[in-house]
């Protein structure tokens, strides 16, 4: 990964549309910024690595990354598949602990990086800032929550289909955020597993399919699969 020279006014503007930052005053935010650069990297580079402690809040904001852990066996597992805008184990690095995961780029990214004591500082003199930042945590444990409850789906296809319908916009199309191997890995599934569910749902009628792009036609019909 590389640094982008980027402007200190374009900084502030980057950090202001950080979730728990945004309502920072303007003079707060020039103050980040100084503490704060922008980098950049392709797919299959390292963000950060398991154990790790992260001396930065990470905001992604393009591009995508997935978080794996290394299990006993040595194998990697993919807990959490991140597309922009997000912040990335924010509550780890707020509390100075070790970053539970590693951190791979999933495709051409840029990551806003803000100095950890300079957003602590932040923090005290604008305690609000807490509050927001609580907020963003327990959205993630909501994720977490919804996706341990899919990944309890009996069959591969009902899995799928929860999945899906947990990542859909309004018009009922989605990107799939990673590889199909690695959204595969996330659900606890094999690849070829993922693929046939793909399949059937799309014999089903029930989905359209071009690469990484997924388009439900029938929402009803895909959440009954999952009964």
């Amino acid at each position: 990964m590389h640094t982008v020279q980027t402007p200190r006014e374009t900084l502030v503007d980057r950090i202001r549309q950080v979730e728990f930052l945004s309502l920072l005053p303007s003079e707060h935010l020039e103050l980040l910024a100084r503490s704060s650069m922008i980098r950049e990297g392709d797919k299959g580079e390292v963000l950060f690595r398991q154990g790790q402690v992260g001396a930065q809040f990470l905001w992604l904001m393009e591009g995508g990354l997935r978080l794996t852990r290394t299990q006993p066996d040595g194998r990697e597992k993919v807990i959490h598949l991140f597309s922009s805008p997000a912040l990335v184990a924010e509550a780890a690095i707020l509390l100075g602990q070790p970053l539970p995961a590693t951190a791979t780029l999933t495709g051409p990214s840029r990551i806003l990086h803000i100095d950890r004591g300079a957003v602590r500082e932040a923090v005290q003199t604008h305690p609000d800032l807490a509050l927001n930042l609580l907020g963003s945590v327990m959205l993630r444990l909501r994720e977490l929550t919804r996706s341990l409850a899919n990944h309890g789906q009996s069959s591969g296809v009902a899995r799928v289909a929860a999945y899906l319908l947990g990542r859909v916009d309004e018009s009922g199309a989605l990107v799939l955020p990673a590889s199909k191997k690695d959204v595969a890995s996330y659900l606890g599934m094999q690849p070829e597993s993922f693929s046939r569910a793909l399949a059937a749902l799309k014999q089903q009628g029930l989905i359209e399919v071009r690469d990484q792009q997924i388009q439900v036609c029938d929402l009803a019909a895909l959440s009954a699969v999952m009964r």
